[in-house]
């Protein structure tokens, strides 16, 4: 094994964090694009909801962390598994997932709660003018992608994270009444490019 002697460790206490970066909020993120799978089971019931709750709850405390991101992409459908599961086989998320955040804040008390929530205006299905006001009480940021503007279903090139864009994105949340104060950018620490295939002469391009 060549790498026998290492003495990388791949995952890091909350303490010792902590201790290089005094005063920071040490947050633990729970989902993320394709990881999200376990969300479907958690919000069939109530039952599996407060179960989960309860799960966040003793992670907080077992780990020290200050709170958790809920980063489930995306409830109502859209997510990676958008072409092998339709949305129409997601519609139970949309309400649940008000009733999953109310359940985790209830749990975690005053610790911090935070959702990542999309970019795109077609991947807000569980966020709209009726189910933002059951969602934001509960959460303390909003962490908006405001990348990924331009995803595998399109099928014409754009800036995946402009300055426009983002500009259009957060103006959708304050539309349905996300408080600003609430509301966090997420930027993308990567570009993307793309090879335009001969067949294709529809602009616009670009470079």
């Amino acid at each position: 094994m060549a790498n026998a002697t290492a003495t990388f460790q791949p995952k890091v206490s909350v303490s010792t964090i902590r201790s290089e970066f005094p005063g920071s909020k040490v947050m633990i993120a729970v989902g993320g694009w394709g990881d999200d799978i376990g969300y479907f089971d958690v919000s069939r019931t109530d039952a599996s909801i407060e179960a989960f709750a309860n799960d966040i709850d003793t992670m907080l405390t077992n780990t020290g962390a200050d709170g958790v991101d809920i980063d489930w992409e995306f409830p109502g459908g859209n997510g990676e598994d958008y072409k092998q599961v339709p949305n129409s086989k997601k519609v139970y998320q949309i309400a649940a997932f008000p009733k999953l955040l109310s359940a985790i804040r209830r749990k975690i008390g005053n610790k911090i709660l935070s959702i990542a929530v999309p970019g795109k205006k077609e991947d807000m299905i569980a966020y709209t003018a009726e189910t933002g006001p059951k969602i934001w009480p509960h959460v303390d940021y909003i962490n908006v992608i405001s990348y990924d503007l331009m995803n595998r279903r399109d099928n014409i090139t754009a800036h995946h994270t402009s300055v426009a864009g983002t500009e259009s994105v957060i103006k959708n949340y304050l539309s349905i009444g996300a408080p600003p104060q609430k509301i966090n950018l997420g930027f993308a620490f990567y570009a993307k490019y793309f090879t335009i295939g001969e067949e294709c002469i529809s602009p616009p391009r670009i470079g």
